[in-house]
């Protein structure tokens, strides 16, 4: 019996991802980190690529969250496509950690920050929300299109929050963050005991 031709295999869809951008965290750049999760139905193992800018370098981790939702590193390969870097892995559940840093642009002026992030989507989502926290000692911190709530965590920062979605594969999603910080000690030192 003839079969007619193979239909394309369909991309994977997400059923949720949140971003959070923690500018001068631990490093003066920018800490990109997405936790998403496929929408059921998705195979596993679920082969996966993201495109992190190639300024970016290696991956800072890259992770699925077991059935106890233990976070357990996997393996990775990476090849460059142009301006973009391609994190390849296999997923053996449908929920996942990736990390990278970006660099910051230069200061506009003394005291000033400012920066776009733009994601590409990689796969359709379902919902993607936005999480910035804001450095402490920072003054006047903006975020366009406009958080939807600001919530301080339990690590006493401020994180401003935003939902974009539903995107499809290839759509943009655009926000712009500003503040001003005279200072340029990082997040991370603010957890430091001090003698």
């Amino acid at each position: 019996m003839q079969t007619g031709p193979a239909l394309a295999q369909e991309s994977p869809a997400l059923a949720s991802l949140t971003i959070s951008l923690w500018p001068e965290y631990d490093d003066p750049a920018l800490l990109v980190i997405y936790r998403g999760q496929f929408a059921e139905g998705a195979t596993s193992p679920l082969p996966v690529e993201f495109r992190i800018p190639a300024e970016a370098g290696q991956p800072g981790a890259v992770a699925y969250l077991d059935e106890q939702g233990q976070l357990l590193t996997l393996e990775y390969t990476t090849r460059t496509e142009g301006d973009r870097l391609v994190v390849a892995f296999e997923l053996p559940t449908r929920d996942f950690q990736l990390e990278y840093y970006t660099p910051l642009p230069g200061s506009p002026a003394p005291g000033q920050r400012a920066f776009t992030y733009t994601y590409a989507a990689d796969y359709a989502v379902a919902t993607l929300d936005l999480k910035v926290q804001e450095p402490p000692g920072s003054q006047g911190f903006k975020l366009e299109p406009a958080a939807g709530s600001v919530v301080q965590e339990a690590d006493g920062l401020n994180y401003h929050v935003t939902s974009a979605g539903p995107l499809k594969q290839n759509d943009t999603a655009t926000w712009a963050v500003s503040y001003e910080k005279t200072d340029s000690g990082l997040t991370v030192g603010a957890f430091q005991p001090t003698d």
